[in-house]
């Protein structure tokens, strides 16, 4: 099924969909399927749209108006845990300091994609951290969900989320160490 798009489109897949990261970016039946599912669902809703985007675990995006390198970081959606966090300013920090570290790390690769997690002694947590951003831009403001325990936000550019378990699906989540205030090294 093809798209009769505007000018401007871009899709992304969610590297959260497979059980690896790895092993979704190595994945294009995966991804191919995630954005045929999009491409009909934004065919159904939305006939005669001059713009659009759609996040499913994948994103389609389209505009009659280029939009390439033009940061999108209106938030479409945001998805919040009802359970906040105890010490609430403390927790508001530190969530900041991962998310942050993970946006980083997603500007600093080739396909985008951040991952970590930072341990909050005081509150016996681990919040784990994810950045996904469209290859045509860095990186994505400060916005979402500052006081509960997971979130999810969703841009026309990136997706950031954050939970107090491992949603990420990969072994090893790099740890964010509190006394570092850069990006990981890009994987190999």
């Amino acid at each position: 099924m093809a798209l009769s798009c505007p000018p401007s489109a871009m899709e992304k897949t969610r590297s959260t969909v497979s059980h690896s990261v790895e092993e979704t970016f190595n994945n294009s039946k995966g991804c191919s399927e995630c954005v045929m599912t999009a491409a009909q669902k934004l065919q159904a809703h939305c006939v005669n749209a001059a713009s659009n985007k759609i996040w499913y675990f994948c994103s389609i995006r389209f505009d009659s108006n280029n939009f390439f390198g033009t940061a999108d970081v209106s938030i479409t959606r945001t998805y919040r845990n009802v359970k906040t966090a105890d010490d609430q300013e403390a927790f508001h920090d530190t969530v900041w300091q991962l998310l942050e570290w993970v946006k980083m790390s997603a500007a600093t690769k080739s396909n985008r994609f951040g991952i970590g997690k930072i341990n909050i002694a005081s509150q016996d947590l681990t919040i784990y951290g994810m950045a996904q951003c469209t290859q045509d831009i860095s990186g994505n403001s400060r916005q979402g969900c500052p006081y509960q325990i997971g979130c999810v936000a969703v841009t026309g550019s990136c997706r950031l989320r954050y939970e107090a378990h491992n949603f990420i699906f990969t072994a090893e989540v790099p740890l964010f160490p509190a006394d570092q205030h850069t990006a990981p090294a890009p994987a190999p």
